[in-house]
């Protein structure tokens, strides 16, 4: 049951960072497939509902209110979001979604809310060094990152296949890090030269490489093909899948060996090709 639990909130944490690309874009185009009012609902998306309904060893401890109240303000400043957008005060809308906005902020604490909580379950996590927690908290929250690529593809190859052009594609195909990817140049140099790293640049690199031939398929006019591919249990699907497991064997070697350096090494250190752009 603690497993099961664990798992599920890792998995929340991606879920949950795919919002701050759909409220980007209702910032960008004015409009939303979704309601103020639906996003609110804080019980109605598949976390909400499970939270809601977790056994009563889990809504007993502080870790599951904590995170309960969090979810609920997400949903709220979401909510929030989309109201000012649709009322056509863009900027408010904007500096939301920035840095040291509401909605940045609150998401922030929720995720490390929801991190503290998987700590809870596993007592090794309470071992990491509170700066390597930082950085694994990160970590963490990227992984919704690439589930969100899938979308913006999906979407740009049925508008493709409608006859429409193929919106956004030139970014898939550029050499323009993506964000999970400059988070890897730059944030997270103190893991090169930890034994998992290198799976997880394979993992990233492959994750990009499916999704430049799956581009390639629906400009040559093999659509079908690319839509299968980009269904569920598909090429894309299962090289996100590979991503996330090998982003989760280095947080859990780095948790199981919780003081060990792992400084650069002069070969880690080097530079690096830029990965496929956002």
């Amino acid at each position: 049951m603690a497993q099961a639990t664990r798992e599920k909130i890792n998995e929340m944490i991606g879920s949950h960072g795919m919002w701050k690309w759909r409220l980007k874009k209702a910032v960008d185009t004015g409009e939303s497939e979704w309601k103020p009012e639906e996003i609110r609902a804080d019980d109605r998306c598949e976390f909400g509902k499970w939270l809601n309904h977790s056994p009563p060893t889990d809504r007993g401890n502080h870790h599951w209110e904590k995170v309960r109240t969090l979810h609920r303000e997400f949903h709220l400043e979401a909510a929030r979001i989309l109201e000012l957008v649709l009322a056509g005060e863009k900027k408010r809308a904007e500096d939301s979604l920035k840095p040291l906005g509401r909605y940045t902020t609150t998401s922030s604490q929720l995720t490390l809310a929801m991190t503290q909580w998987a700590s809870a379950i596993d007592p090794v996590y309470a071992k990491t060094p509170q700066l390597v927690r930082t950085e694994i908290v990160k970590y963490i929250a990227h992984i919704g990152v690439h589930g969100v690529r899938k979308r913006r593809l999906l979407e740009a190859v049925q508008a493709m296949q409608q006859g429409g052009r193929f919106p956004g594609t030139q970014q898939l195909v550029t050499a323009e890090p993506c964000e999970f990817g400059h988070w890897m140049d730059v944030t997270a140099h103190k893991f090169q030269n930890h034994p998992c790293w290198r799976a997880v640049e394979n993992a990233h690199d492959h994750f990009h490489d499916e999704e430049r031939r799956i581009v390639q398929l629906a400009r040559s006019g093999a659509m079908n093909e690319a839509l299968a591919e980009l269904d569920r249990g598909g090429s894309l699907e299962r090289a996100s899948q590979a991503l996330t497991r090998t982003m989760m064997a280095l947080l859990a070697e780095i948790d199981a060996n919780p003081t060990t350096p792992y400084e650069p090494s002069a070969i880690s250190a080097a530079p690096k090709p830029a990965r496929w752009g956002n």
